[in-house]
């Protein structure tokens, strides 16, 4: 069963192929510009979001039915493309 996507990377669990993720992490920033005052404490601008960064950790294991270097060679053509 599909129980999520990354791109065209498909997320299993079934009793055949298990391909899933763990310690998932996203972080969101913000963008600030420091403008220098003449005389006075520097002003600080909000321009907006800044990108957001994701990491997870995947277990590439023949044992849990996967081909690792077909994953690896999957994942790094997504990172390409970015």
């Amino acid at each position: 069963m599909i129980v999520g996507m990354l791109g065209t990377m498909p997320f299993v669990a079934s009793s055949i192929v298990v391909n899933t993720f763990n310690n998932f992490k996203r972080t969101s920033k913000r963008r600030v510009a420091r403008h220098d005052v003449i005389g006075l404490k520097p002003v600080l601008e909000d321009i907006g979001p800044d990108l957001d960064e994701v990491s997870f950790n995947m277990r590439l294991d023949t044992t849990l039915g996967i081909v690792p270097l077909a994953a690896l060679s999957l994942l790094r053509t997504m990172q390409s493309i970015q």
